[in-house]
């Protein structure tokens, strides 16, 4: 009981924390509070709509600023969200952008793991160490052009197409 309220003491300290940074103006934490915006909305219950909603919303600013980390994060959890729900169908389609996501970024060991733990049915080979999703690959192949390709508007996939960032750093 001791431990589970530290922990909670914790995350409520961590939260005001990152409020606090958001209300100040600290652009890279704007992702992160409708990430927890998005949990909060699982914890408390909330309709389906509104989880998904919530994460999507997570899913577009974490794009939108430049962290794909988060944004693979963001899908993760609204796929696990969906598991639990039952609903394969949204939890493999968020599962297959998280998986792409890291697999950009590198986070290999994440991969493997994401697809050893939540297989979904995925269409998945393992090679050297490195995993790829042939579904998350064409589908990110085709959302996302390729360099001098103007983009399709009828391949956008909305929220999830994390790994362009909409901000320039120039």
């Amino acid at each position: 009981k001791s431990r589970r309220r530290w922990y909670k003491r914790k995350y409520r300290q961590s939260v005001r924390a990152i409020e606090t940074w958001h209300k100040k103006g600290v652009p890279w934490v704007s992702h992160f509070v409708l990430i927890l915006q998005a949990e909060r909305a699982v914890v408390e219950g909330q309709p389906v709509d509104i989880v998904k909603a919530a994460f999507d919303a997570a899913i577009r600013m974490s794009s939108r600023t430049g962290f794909p980390n988060n944004c693979a994060l963001a899908n993760e959890r609204c796929a696990l969200f969906f598991e639990e729900q039952g609903d394969t169908g949204w939890s493999r389609f968020y599962m297959e952008k998280a998986i792409r996501l890291y697999q950009e970024w590198g986070a290999m060991a994440k991969v493997n793991s994401l697809i050893r733990t939540h297989s979904l049915g995925l269409a998945t080979t393992e090679i050297d160490g490195e995993a790829a999703t042939h579904e998350a690959d064409r589908a990110f192949r085709a959302a996302v052009p390729r360099s001098g390709e103007e983009k399709d508007s009828t391949t956008d996939t909305g929220p999830l197409n994390c790994s362009e960032s909409h901000l320039s750093f120039s």
